[in-house]
């Protein structure tokens, strides 16, 4: 069968791209062509999975993914796909991946009513609404109990349209190499010592993903700790500056690096002491599972929907909401303790070996071939 996938941004190192690569290795796998239909690609491209360019040029963000949404579906109809997947709300796809919270209920409890009359409520609401309205039939498949709690309270969704998928992490975490030498060789180049902390953040969008909370929780370290401590930041190819600009003005700045989506994740896990993802907002947070897998300990927000991973397998800590920035900066400090670190580390394997982080893609493959084998087409999609 041929399948398309569509998404937007194809980049190695945002949660919902990881899944979208997953699924698409899985059917694959099984002997269906599948190609993923994207706007923008940050990144290197998989050499593994067939990319077909949508060309969508956007004043705005919004109108951004309003364009691709359109785009993408009548370019995939075209193409005469037996399946089109939509990787995030949007009208006239087949089933719909969605790895975001929901819209309607995150704006309803951060911006007044007066955002609600603003062009990007209007457009990000519609593409929701498409997919989850009452009068909407088409399958959608969520990562959160949570979120699927939310969207029915605010849409009226019918539950037996939604379908939880477990974490789906790719293969490849499931034994991470160990390579001590090129992990010295990164940290040398980095200039953290030997007895030094090397703190990891990977993020699409750094903003959601607190580098600036990250960034003052470094400044805020007592002087020993923060002399010994670097913090590297992996993923968004562009803003870059606005963080060097504050790590210059905490007295920081030759601690932080910045590179863009080009690294191997699973080497620079093996080299770090500690995953730092202090999100604004994540509907589940896929690195703190890659983190866990790697024997990495992770410090996140209880704004992550794994968050609940970090709790149960002692592998970290986890800020509560509302968050305070003096919560995460006494967290980070308490953390960077050798003793405390290695066992949590210990613990993270541990967690890992006895949890299953990697059913996620069968489970949404197995969906997909249903819908494709059944012929199911536009299921009476709201517009």
């Amino acid at each position: 069968m041929k399948i398309a996938l569509l998404l937007a941004t194809l980049t190695p190192y945002g949660g919902q791209q990881r899944d979208c690569l997953t699924v698409a290795r899985q059917l694959a796998g099984r002997g269906h062509s599948v190609e993923i239909l994207t706007a923008r690609v940050r990144g290197p491209l998989p050499d593994d999975v067939a990319v077909r360019r949508v060309p969508v040029r956007a004043l705005s963000n919004h109108g951004f993914d309003r364009l691709f949404a359109r785009s993408a579906v009548a370019a995939a109809r075209r193409a005469g796909f037996d399946l089109v997947v939509g990787f995030s709300p949007m009208a006239d796809v087949d089933l719909c991946y969605c790895a975001d919270v929901c819209y309607a209920h995150r704006a309803s409890e951060r911006y007044s009513a007066w955002y609600r009359l603003t062009p990007r409520y209007r457009a990000k609401a519609r593409l929701e609404r498409a997919v989850f309205d009452a009068t909407s039939a088409m399958p959608v498949i969520l990562l959160s109990e949570r979120e699927a709690a939310r969207f029915r309270q605010a849409h009226g969704t019918r539950a037996e349209r939604l379908h939880i998928a477990p974490p789906g992490l790719d293969d490849r975490w499931r034994r991470p190499p160990s390579e001590p030498e090129r992990s010295a060789a990164l940290r040398a180049a980095l200039g953290c010592p030997d007895d030094g902390f090397l703190l990891l953040l990977v993020a699409a969008a750094f903003h959601t993903k607190g580098l600036d909370r990250a960034i003052a929780a470094l400044a805020a370290l007592p002087e020993p700790l923060r002399r010994r401590a670097h913090l590297l930041a992996i993923g968004q190819a562009g803003g870059a500056q606005r963080y060097v600009w504050q790590g210059a003005l905490l007295g920081v700045r030759r601690q932080i690096h910045i590179r863009p989506a080009s690294e191997d994740i699973t080497h620079l896990m093996q080299a770090a002491d500690l995953l730092v993802h202090p999100a604004r907002v994540d509907n589940t947070g896929t690195v703190i599972l890659e983190a866990l897998a790697s024997g990495l300990p992770v410090l996140c927000t209880a704004a992550c929907g794994y968050a609940g991973h970090v709790e149960r397998s002692g592998a970290g800590r986890v800020v509560a909401e509302p968050f305070a920035q003096a919560e995460l900066d006494a967290a980070l400090s308490a953390l960077l303790d050798a003793p405390t670190l290695a066992e949590m580390a210990r613990h993270a394997h541990d967690y890992a070996a006895r949890t299953d982080f990697h059913g996620g893609p069968v489970f949404v493959a197995d969906i997909i071939e249903r819908l494709a084998a059944a012929g199911r087409r536009s299921p009476g999609v709201h517009r």
